[in-house]
C-alpha cells in the first residue's frame, strides 16, 4: 500500500498512519516532502514552492518522519527523492519510508 503526499495536508497525520497500518497487511510506502530541503537551498535563494503550500499542515525531516511511522513498524527504510541541482549546489525536496509491519 501506498500514501503518496497526503499525511503532510491532515490534521492528525498519527491517527492516519494508525488507519493506514490496519489496512497495509505486510508493507506501507509513505512519501512526504522534507522539510530539511529549506536550509540547504536558503542560502542559494531557492525554495521549492511545494514545500510551502498553505495546504500543508504537517512538516516531516527523516527523523521526524521515522518518529510518526516507529510505532506501526518492524522495519523502516528511508529514501530521498526529487532531487535540485543549481550550479554545484544539490539536495533532495521528498521522503520515500518503506515500512514492514
Amino acid at each position: 500500500m501506498c500514501c503518496s503526499e497526503v499525511i503532510e495536508h491532515l490534521p492528525d497525520p498519527a491517527l492516519a498512519v494508525e488507519k493506514l497500518a490496519r489496512l497495509a497487511s505486510e508493507r506501507l510506502c509513505v512519501t512526504v516532502p522534507d522539510m530539511s530541503a529549506i536550509p540547504r537551498g536558503y542560502h542559494h535563494g531557492i525554495v521549492p514552492w511545494h514545500l510551502l503550500e498553505s495546504t500543508h499542515l504537517n512538516f516531516f525531516t527523516q527523523a521526524s518522519l521515522e518518529s510518526l511511522l516507529a510505532p506501526i513498524a518492524s522495519r523502516i527504510e528511508v529514501a530521498r527523492f526529487g532531487q535540485v541541482r543549481c550550479d554545484r549546489l544539490s539536495y533532495y525536496t521528498n521522503l520515500a519510508a518503506v515500512v514492514d509491519r
